[in-house]
């Protein structure tokens, strides 16, 4: 009976979605027609450019001796292209008569090349006048480069030979012999895994968005969602069958890409086949075995299947929060971004797969498949991957369910989600920003931050580093609150608060600071070159001096990337989400801020310590201490870490035995459940409200 109510569903999840235009359009159209129209055409323009000058004389001014060698050069070039079928350009001499000013011609493009002739210390000199904006002068340019080199060629050959040597032994003193030991199918697995996995992840996402905004938010819209929720069946079968229908339609779209680049690059063979000779031909593919392709197409098959897995829950999860598909556009363009950027780590050179890659979401299938086409098969690695898809799957479609079962997450029909978008006057005054304010900001944010800011670290140093912080981590997200006619009070929980919170903080940091040290551990272990580029990135900001490396790299963000997320993010997240997803959503979005694998789980525990003292006393001051202290921390260790070390040496330590890391995370555990009882209890103004 569930199979029968499974297979209805499906069967009723892809008649929707091939229903919808935009659908049937990417998953068909643009694989099957428009690529290998792009292809084509993009042919048709490079044939265009390499025929538009044949046929066409290069008009040349010469003013050379009469005997120069390079009227022998020319005669010779013309004899050689004289019976060419392919109508080659030869050369024609503009006599000097005609020519009052060589360079008023060659801008006229009356002549392509003017040469001049001199001598400077005993030398022959050669001047070549051209435009190189103009294609056929430039065509002529490097035509003449080739004459003179000849001439230049046969001089220093002439001089040798006159005195009695070898002019090939004098020239070619040493040979160099190359030896290729790679296959041919190893050359061609080299090029195509930097091709492929760009393509095919870029496909596949292309392939899930619309079914996914379709199935989702489409169904709002269409007001259908409510009726299919309504018939007598589980929930998660409804979920488990769109998320199924998402995930065939992305591997049929991404199989279908891949295979109209197979016919492309079919076509191109034929091509090639048409205007090389047959022996070239026969050089070129003898011994090239595809069929050694296949193992490695099998895998990479399984792979991508788990990868759209992942790719169809987190899409479903991101566009189920939208009201409308105009939105949900909105909220699946970062997650777009993001894949095709990730998917250019194939083109990176001797970027290897390793355990700890092998759990990154994309780059894991990026850097496999580039590996299998390179016939290097690790089923330890391809087992990591394909686990870590599914479990991360497994993860999205959990948080789905939770999101389906909430009703002012499918049906809210609230405010325009961005309130900049509507006009200042008819902007209510007070209250926090709303959802779509707080994703907008981080957006525009991390944007701001990466160029602007990069650009400001790189020309002032600290001194821009602190003016990233100021202006764009802060500066941008109070702008919007007052522009929009936000309480700056309430949106940045400026607000007094008892001694009890300062205190639980305290030892809530503590917490996390000691089982973010077995995590920064794990990872150092795991990513150990990453670990290093982050301990380089901070050595940049570290020496110039103990207080004033506390004010920039300590305080300066403390408070405003508190302004920013636990006051700002966390505010709006808060309004819409029960606590802890809001503190959840924060948590995240602070790890990822710091653009960092190895930084990302330590900052995101942080974040979540901080936000959920924000959350509990109401104020971010608190959080202001606790972000500090942490910052501070890496401070007083570069400077004073040989004191410390004496009395807490493994403040130090970057790797650590199995009691250390027992007595470490029970002192985490230890002040966590300290620091939580104490923000836990009520302080008398609290009892009143």
């Amino acid at each position: 009976m569930r199979s029968r109510v499974m297979k209805a569903l499906l069967k009723k999840e892809l008649r929707d979605v091939m229903r919808d235009h935009k659908t049937v359009v990417m998953m068909f159209a643009v694989p099957l027609l428009l690529y290998p129209i792009i292809f084509l055409v993009a042919m048709l323009v490079m044939s265009m450019i390499l025929t538009s000058g044949r046929g066409q004389d290069y008009r040349a001014y010469l003013k050379v001796e009469s005997d120069d060698p390079i009227y022998a050069k020319i005669e010779e070039y013309n004899k050689k292209h004289a019976d060419d079928e392919d109508g080659a350009t030869h050369i024609k001499i503009i006599d000097a008569g005609e020519i009052s000013n060589f360079k008023k011609s060659l801008s006229d493009e009356s002549i392509d090349i003017a040469v001049i002739y001199g001598s400077k210390d005993g030398k022959d000199v050669y001047t070549l006048y051209y435009v190189s904006s103009v294609v056929n002068s430039t065509g002529c340019y490097d035509v003449f480069d080739s004459l003179i080199r000849e001439i230049k060629d046969e001089k220093i050959e002439g001089l040798i030979t006159s005195h009695g040597l070898d002019a090939e032994k004098v020239l070619s003193p040493v040979s160099i012999v190359p030896e290729n030991i790679a296959t041919k199918e190893e050359s061609a697995g080299s090029l195509l895994g930097q091709l492929i996995p760009f393509f095919l992840i870029t496909s596949l996402i292309s392939g899930i968005v619309y079914p996914a905004i379709d199935t989702t938010v489409g169904e709002k819209e269409r007001g259908t969602l409510e009726t299919t929720f309504s018939l007598p069946v589980p929930g998660r079968d409804i979920i488990f069958s769109k998320f199924i229908t998402i995930t065939i339609i992305g591997v049929i779209s991404a199989f279908l890409n891949v295979l109209s680049m197979g016919g492309m690059g079919a076509f191109m063979i034929n091509y090639l086949s048409g205007i090389m000779d047959e022996n070239e031909m026969n050089n070129f593919f003898a011994g090239f075995k595809w069929q050694n392709f296949i193992p490695s197409l099998l895998l990479i098959m399984l792979v991508t299947l788990s990868f759209s897995l992942f790719l169809s829950a987190v899409s479903m999860c991101i566009t189920s929060l939208a009201k409308s598909q105009k939105e949900a556009n909105n909220y699946i363009t970062p997650l777009t971004l993001i894949v095709i950027m990730t998917g250019y780590l194939g083109f990176i050179p001797n970027l290897k797969l390793t355990k700890g890659l092998a759990m990154v979401p994309v780059a894991n299938v990026v850097l496999v498949i580039k590996e299998l086409l390179l016939f290097k098969i690790n089923y330890e690695m391809i087992g990591i991957i394909i686990v870590t898809n599914i479990a991360y799957s497994v993860f999205g479609i959990l948080i789905l369910g939770r999101l389906y079962r909430s009703e002012k997450v499918l049906f809210d029909e609230g405010r325009i989600s961005v309130n900049l978008f509507e006009k200042r006057k008819n902007m209510e005054k007070g209250g926090v920003p709303l959802v779509g304010d707080a994703w907008f900001i981080l957006m525009l944010v991390m944007v701001v931050f990466i160029y602007v800011g990069g650009l400001l670290q790189l020309r002032l140093g600290m001194i821009g580093l602190t003016l990233s912080q100021v202006l764009i981590i802060a500066g941008i997200p109070v702008l919007y609150a007052l522009y929009t006619k936000r309480s700056i009070r309430d949106t940045f929980l400026i607000r007094r608060t008892g001694l009890k919170n300062y205190i639980g903080g305290f030892f809530l940091i503590l917490g996390a600071l000691f089982i973010g040290m077995i995590v920064t551990s794990l990872l150092g272990y795991l990513f150990p070159s990453e670990m290093e580029n982050v301990n380089v990135g901070m050595e940049d900001y570290l020496n110039k001096g103990f207080w004033v490396t506390l004010l920039v790299v300590a305080f300066v963000p403390a408070v405003c990337e508190e302004m920013m997320f636990r006051g700002f993010v966390f505010s709006a997240m808060k309004r819409r989400y029960k606590p802890l997803i809001a503190i959840l959503i924060v948590a995240i979005t602070f790890g990822v801020y710091h653009m960092s694998i190895v930084r990302f789980f330590t900052t995101a525990l942080l974040g979540a310590a901080i936000c959920y003292t924000a959350y509990k006393s109401g104020s971010i001051f608190p959080g202001i201490i606790m972000h500090f202290t942490n910052n501070a921390l890496s401070v007083i260790i570069y400077y004073h870490g040989e004191k410390i070390g004496k009395y807490i040496p493994f403040l130090l330590k970057e790797f650590y035995n199995a009691k250390e890391v027992f007595v470490i995370l029970l002192l985490g555990a230890v002040f966590t459940v300290t620091g939580s009882l104490i923000l836990g209890v009520k302080d008398g103004r609290e009892k009143k409200q």
